[in-house]
């Protein structure tokens, strides 16, 4: 299978421009990923790096990182329901509403700003955020701490105060942030991208952290509906990192029988009534392809910035190849963000159509897709067709000629030695 230059129609003046397709010719490159068994789980260092071990507590999934290293501690919260599985009409933008409601408020320990103070007082970092296909939550404190912060976390998952007061103040800032992000290029143009080009009807066919209407719409219910489908054991995880290997400062161990007693103790279940009882979880979501098998689409925007020129190319991974290849497509995209010699960057560069580029890869559901952001020059963006024609054609070889086999390597040890590095930091040990 092979990808050629469609036909381009202008829709309007042009800043940023957005290329639609199937990711075809992520499917030729046989050649590039065979070699990946023999290195991608091996391991540069002699010692093991980390180790997670996996239980059930009061229903929820529970996964212990052990990073063995330093001593803070990281209780986080991954629920697998985000933006892209809010009802396009009616609620655009609730999963990050909830975000921040949740903040606000439990049964144990009420009031707006009693997480935030008692976070502060034990020394905790804490953070949340709600991308396309989760919501991810944190508190990172001294073991000393750890109690007390599996009380205030668990509390506030397990029993949120439903106040209608702090729900609409929370909803007005939230509806602020959502303004803000309207005069951000990249999310204007990724979101026009799912206005204008998906098929019609398409659940993915919204400004994903919602229009001003909408939100001025939300309801207080309409967050418990997404809570009692969505943060239940089902659905809703809780991943712990830390040094349960050694005490980093001479104190007592971290000791993976007290936090498991924690959780089992402060992390409960809510208790859904049965009006809620038959939804449906985001993660349950079967979502309709983001292509309707009509070729390659496009959407060119103006904008009143001047010298921004984005270019975004969207495509789909067929589902099967993208499930078995996942960590060859990652390794693919290291290649396409490298800067070296004979790079995708390195051939825009030295013609002076680029400033930057970063190749990635999501999957929400059954969907995947492969997306490559292009900062283009005043010159590139002139020659934006040219610039197209140019990285479909550096695809294609790429997808002929592969990638070399000691460049193969170099990539997949970095990328090993990268995670690990990673994992030192609790925090993000748990997002990985």
């Amino acid at each position: 299978m092979s990808c050629s230059l469609p036909n381009f129609r202008l829709l309007l003046s042009p800043f940023g421009f957005s290329l639609f397709n199937s990711f075809c010719f992520c499917l030729s490159l046989l050649n590039l990923l065979y070699p990946l068994g023999e290195f991608a789980y091996g391991n540069p260092r002699t010692e093991k790096a980390f180790e997670i071990e996996h239980h059930i507590v009061n229903g929820f999934d529970v996964f212990l990182v052990d990073n063995r290293y330093g001593n803070e501690v990281t209780l986080a919260v991954h629920v697998p329901t985000g933006s892209y599985h809010d009802d396009p009409l009616l609620h655009a933008g609730r999963a990050h509403l909830w975000e921040h409601v949740i903040h606000n408020g439990s049964k144990g320990f009420p009031g707006s700003n009693t997480f935030h103070n008692l976070s502060s007082r034990m020394g905790a970092r804490t953070n949340a955020f709600t991308s396309e296909n989760r919501t991810f939550y944190y508190l990172s404190f001294h073991p000393d701490a750890l109690k007390e912060a599996a009380q205030l976390q668990g509390d506030m998952f397990s029993q949120p105060e439903w106040k209608e007061d702090a729900f609409q103040k929370e909803k007005l800032n939230v509806m602020d942030e959502a303004k803000q992000y309207q005069s951000y290029s990249a999310r204007i143009l990724q979101s026009s991208i799912w206005l204008n080009l998906l098929p019609a009807g398409h659940p993915w066919s919204m400004y994903n952290v919602g229009t001003q209407v909408q939100l001025e719409k939300m309801r207080l219910a309409d967050l418990q509906e997404l809570y009692f489908s969505s943060y239940v054991p089902r659905s809703m995880s809780i991943i712990v990192a830390g040094n349960f290997t050694e005490s980093a400062d001479g104190k007592e161990l971290l000791s993976k029988e007290k936090v498991l007693e924690f959780i089992r103790t402060y992390y409960h279940p809510p208790s859904v009534p049965d009006s809620f009882k038959s939804l449906v979880a985001g993660k349950d979501i079967v979502f309709p392809d983001i292509s309707d098998g009509m070729g390659p689409k496009f959407i060119e925007l103006g904008s009143s910035k001047q010298n921004e020129h984005l270019l975004l190319l969207n495509f789909q991974i067929p589902t099967d190849f993208a499930s078995q290849n996942f960590i060859a497509i990652e390794t693919m995209n290291d290649y396409l963000n490298s800067n070296g010699p004979g790079s995708l960057s390195d051939h825009l560069k030295s013609q002076g159509l680029l400033v930057s580029t970063g190749a990635h890869f999501s999957k929400t559901n059954n969907i995947w897709r492969e997306f490559l952001w292009l900062e283009l020059t005043p010159k590139g963006a002139e020659n934006r067709y040219r610039v197209v024609e140019q990285i479909f054609s550096y695809l294609a070889s790429l997808s002929k000629n592969g990638i070399s086999q000691e460049y193969l390597e170099f990539l997949i040890k970095r990328n090993i030695f990268s995670y690990q590095e990673q994992l030192r930091n609790p925090v993000e040990a748990t997002k990985l």
